[in-house]
């Protein structure tokens, strides 16, 4: 299992401030919103759901069953401001 940095990507003149949840798997970059709770853990629970989405289509859906993506995290901020998320051991359906 691999580890999902969350961070905040600045406005620009162009771009809205966005949120970028990455893993060595891929990336998934979504609006900042304020106002939805928190984004942060929104972005990469959308990360989850679109590996998980990728590997019920590669494996079948009974393969995917036992996704590791679909498993707890626990989150902590690290100095840089990142949020690191860590899979746990138990697993935990994706909404």
């Amino acid at each position: 299992m691999q580890a999902i940095i969350a961070k905040l990507i600045p406005a620009t003149n162009s771009l809205p401030a966005r949120i970028k949840a990455s893993c060595e798997r891929g990336f998934l970059t979504l609006s900042y919103d304020d106002s939805e709770g928190d984004a942060f853990d929104a972005t990469v629970k959308a990360l989850c759901i679109k590996f998980d989405k990728e590997d019920a289509v590669k494996y079948g859906p009974e393969g995917s069953e036992g996704s590791s993506w679909r498993s707890q995290k626990v989150k902590s901020q690290i100095p840089s401001g990142e949020w690191v998320y860590i899979f746990t051991c138990e697993q935990n359906k994706v909404k």
